[in-house]
C-alpha cells in the first residue's frame, strides 16, 4: 500500500522555507502597498516614456534618412549616405533613443525592490548588472553614432563614392574603436537580456507579472541577448509598456493581485483566487 506523504508548504512553494535560501512566507514583511503605489505610479511613467521616446526615435530617424533612388540593397555605401545625409535629425533620434534605455535602469530598481519585498533572496546583482547594460548601451548608441558619421563625412567629403570605399574605410574603423563600440554594444545586448529574463522569471513567481508576460519577458530577454537577431529590442519594447501599465495601475482585467496584497503569490494561489470568485459570482447569480 502507498504511504501517505504530507509536504510541508515551505517544501511545496520554492519561495518558503529555508530549505532553498529563502526566508518563510510568515517570517517576511508585508510590502508598503501606499508606497509602492505611488512609487509605481512614476517608475511605471518611467517605462511607458521609455517606450514612446524609442517611438519618436524611429520617427525622426525615418523623417530624417534621405529618399534613395531606385531600390537599393542596404550595404555600408547606403549607410554612409544615410548616416552623411541625415543631419541633425540622426543625432537627435539617438539621443532620444539612448535617454529611453537610461529611463529602464529606474524601471529595474523599482522592479528590484518589488520582488525583493516578496522574495528577500532576490539577488541585488540583477538590476546592478541591467545598470551597467543599460548605462553602456546608451554611451555606445551615441559614441558609435559619431564614429560612423566620421567615416560618412571622409566618404562622401572626397574621393570615389563607391561600395569598395565604403567598405574599406567602415572596416578600418571596425579594427578600431569602432571595432570597441561593436564589442560592448554585444555585450551589452547579452546582459541585459540576461537581465530582462531573470527579472520576468522572478517577478512571475512572486505574482507581479501574469504567467503570460513572465513567459513573454523570459523570452524576449533569450531573444535580445541574441547577437544580431534584431527582434529582441522590440520584444522588450512591448514588455516594457505592458510592466509600466502594470506599475501604474491599469491592466485589462486588473493587475496581479500581488501588488494589493503585499506579498508573494504564486499562480497556482492566484488561478484558485479566480476560481473561487468566479464560482462566487455564478452562485449570486443564481440566487438572483
Amino acid at each position: 500500500m502507498a504511504k501517505l506523504t504530507i509536504r510541508d508548504d515551505a517544501d511545496a512553494d520554492p519561495l518558503r522555507g529555508a530549505a532553498n535560501g529563502t526566508a518563510r512566507a510568515a517570517d517576511i514583511p508585508p510590502v508598503d502597498v501606499a508606497r509602492e503605489t505611488r512609487l509605481g505610479r512614476i517608475f511605471g511613467g518611467a517605462a511607458i516614456l521609455s517606450v514612446l521616446l524609442t517611438l519618436a526615435s524611429l520617427l525622426v530617424q525615418g523623417s530624417s534618412i534621405p529618399r534613395r533612388e531606385g531600390n537599393q540593397e542596404p550595404n555600408d555605401r547606403t549607410q554612409l549616405f544615410d548616416v552623411g545625409g541625415g543631419g541633425d535629425g540622426l543625432l537627435v533620434s539617438q539621443y532620444l533613443r539612448a535617454l529611453s534605455v537610461l529611463l529602464i535602469i529606474a524601471v529595474a530598481w523599482f522592479l528590484y525592490d518589488a520582488i525583493r519585498g516578496r522574495n528577500p533572496s532576490f539577488s541585488v546583482w540583477v538590476p546592478r548588472a541591467g545598470t551597467l547594460a543599460f548605462a553602456a548601451t546608451a554611451v555606445v548608441l551615441i559614441l558609435g553614432f559619431y564614429e560612423v558619421r566620421d567615416v560618412a563625412d571622409e566618404f562622401l567629403g572626397s574621393g570615389p563614392r563607391s561600395l569598395e570605399r565604403a567598405e574599406s574605410l567602415l572596416d578600418e574603423a571596425r579594427d578600431g574603436t569602432l571595432g570597441t563600440i561593436n564589442l560592448v554594444t554585444v555585450l551589452a545586448g547579452l546582459v541585459s537580456g540576461i537581465w530582462l529574463s531573470i527579472t520576468s522569471l522572478e517577478a512571475g513567481r512572486v505574482g507581479l507579472l501574469t504567467r503570460f508576460l513572465s513567459v513573454f519577458g523570459i523570452g524576449a530577454g533569450l531573444a535580445t541577448a541574441i547577437p544580431g537577431l534584431g527582434i529582441g529590442p522590440y520584444l522588450m519594447l512591448g514588455w516594457l509598456g505592458s510592466v509600466g501599465a502594470i506599475a501604474v495601475g491599469y491592466w485589462p482585467g486588473g493587475r496581479p493581485p500581488a501588488w494589493e496584497a503585499g506579498r508573494a503569490m504564486s499562480w497556482d494561489e492566484i488561478e484558485a483566487q479566480e476560481r473561487g470568485a468566479r464560482i462566487e459570482r455564478r452562485e449570486r447569480r443564481n440566487e438572483g
